[in-house]
């Protein structure tokens, strides 16, 4: 049994600049979708419809009064109708990138004021007029010319500083260790740079205005960077709308080199650009130079390295030591989980295999943003036994034991976000009574496209075996077309990866 739900609400909007967004689709199928606007005809509206099924447009002149310095004033409204049927529900996959990116919606901007007299204001009609609109306002661009309060630590790590490189590595370092973001997401300062300072809190937009401010007072050239960060979605370079954006950045010049930066983000270092806008088109809001850059390193990704030692127990099971390198985004992602919830740091590693231990956990590398960070520790798990026969697999403590994809159909695009890579290796001994049996084969699997790439490497000796098996996506979107391609690979994948290493009880000869 299923429900229909009907709603119908008015909006009555005492500013008339934003319009909310109309979106047609939800995560539940919806059988009609109507937005109405009614709009006095002296403002002018710049839409932009993103829809993949026919949408029903109907346009009127409505004639309508309105009272001005207690005056009737006689003028028409613009009436527009948009109606969209028979909706499907957007489906929750794994790896999809922001929602608003497929939904189905109506976006409205503010982009002229007709007064009727031949007078004519463009509101927004281009990206520099946006930029040099920001740049004037007192809640953006006017925040830039406070000044902040140094430091005398500041100031005094400053003085041993030469290179420009350093400067704003000390300068990034020393914001986002000294200031705490409160939550709230902005390209707009909600109470001034300098009260932020006061308080060590700020939303994301106040931290990198100061950043960029420090930036400046020590001769460096940053500019503010409007993002927006992946949950939020792509941006149509088109439309100089300016809801598009949810976040603002630094951007940093130094020689031919760009650095992009966000000192609210507490585990991103200078040199790589934080995830959340890799791979993305973003906007400089520059005076004499505001631009689009496209944010790509094609060095930076997820690496991950895993090597362990074990024994194969004659109590069926598996001891052993383990070290782990997280690199880049990995080592991302690992801090902020150490740092955050210490005591349930090791749950990623334990939640596929039943009885497994952890024990000694060491973590080294936290506070050195160009080494990875490396975790040492014991672990103890069960080994499966059937008769004379025990079996293990060899892909441990990397997250990827079991298949995201496994739907048959996909209507989004793949995002990882990154390029990844992954590697485990090490040594395992057997008992002395055991022998290999039957062990899977060396190989090397590649997509069509050499957009993936997996390797095995077994190596058998008397009592023990040297194994090296390595994962690397050479990119990191795929599109929805490609998932019949991406979704066969992964079956095979997956197969490899969690191939039962056996042995077996040695005969008595």
């Amino acid at each position: 049994m299923g429900s229909v739900i009907e709603y119908k609400y008015t909006d009555v909007k005492k500013s008339i600049e934003n319009l909310d967004d109309w979106y047609f689709q939800d995560d539940i199928p919806t059988r009609f979708s109507e937005n109405k606007i009614l709009v006095p005809s002296i403002f002018k509206f710049t839409t932009q419809l993103l829809a993949y099924q026919n949408v029903e447009q109907k346009d009127d002149v409505l004639p309508q009064t309105a009272v001005y310095d207690n005056q009737v004033i006689n003028l028409n409204s613009d009436s527009k109708t948009y109606i969209l049927r028979n909706i499907p529900a957007i489906r929750d996959e794994p790896y999809k990138g922001a929602p608003r990116d497929y939904l189905q919606r109506v976006i409205f901007q503010l982009s002229q004021i007709d007064f009727g007299d031949g007078v004519v204001r463009d509101i927004r009609s281009s990206w520099p007029k946006l930029s040099k609109e920001l740049l004037d306002n007192d809640d953006f661009g006017l925040q830039l010319k406070k000044n902040i309060p140094h430091t005398k630590e500041l100031d005094d790590s400053l003085k041993n500083v030469q290179d420009d490189y350093s400067k704003m590595v000390l300068i990034h370092d020393y914001v986002r260790r000294n200031m705490n973001w409160n939550g709230s997401e902005s390209i707009y300062s909600e109470d001034g740079v300098k009260s932020a300072w006061d308080k060590k809190s700020g939303n994301n937009t106040e931290i990198n205005l100061i950043l960029i401010n420090l930036l400046k007072d020590a001769g460096l050239k940053a500019y503010p960077l409007l993002v927006s960060t992946k949950d939020n979605g792509e941006v149509n370079v088109l439309y100089p709308f300016l809801q598009q954006f949810n976040n603002t950045m630094a951007a940093v010049v130094i020689g031919d080199k760009r650095y992009i930066l966000n000192a609210a983000d507490k585990y991103n270092p200078a040199y790589l650009i934080p995830y959340d806008v890799l791979n993305s088109e973003e906007f400089v809001v520059d005076e004499n130079n505001s631009s689009w850059i496209n944010l790509t390193n094609d060095k930076d990704a997820f690496k991950n390295s895993v090597s362990f030692i074990a024994e194969i127990t004659p109590q069926d099971s598996m001891n052993g030591n383990v070290t782990i390198y997280n690199y880049d985004y990995s080592k991302n992602i690992n801090v902020k989980k150490w740092i955050e919830d210490k005591s349930n740091f090791t749950d990623s590693y334990t939640q596929y295999y039943s009885g497994i231990q952890i024990n000694n956990l060491q973590i080294s590398g936290l506070n050195e943003d160009t080494k990875p960070l490396i975790q040492k520790f014991n672990f103890s798990m069960p080994v499966k036994s059937s008769g004379d026969y025990e079996y293990f697999t060899l892909n441990l403590f990397q997250g990827l034991e079991k298949n995201p994809f496994i739907a048959d159909q996909r209507t989004t695009d793949i995002e990882f976000n990154y390029k990844q890579s992954y590697t485990i290796s090490g040594k395992i001994f057997i008992p002395d009574n055991y022998q290999f049996d039957d062990l899977p084969q060396n190989l090397k699997m590649i997509m069509p496209d050499s957009s993936i790439i997996l390797t095995r490497l077994l190596q058998p000796s008397a009592g023990s075996l040297d194994f090296r098996i390595t994962l690397d996506f050479t990119k990191s979107t795929f599109g929805a077309k490609e998932y019949p391609f991406l979704q066969e690979f992964y079956k095979k994948l997956y197969s490899i990866l969690n191939e039962q290493i056996v042995i077996k009880k040695k005969t008595n000869s």
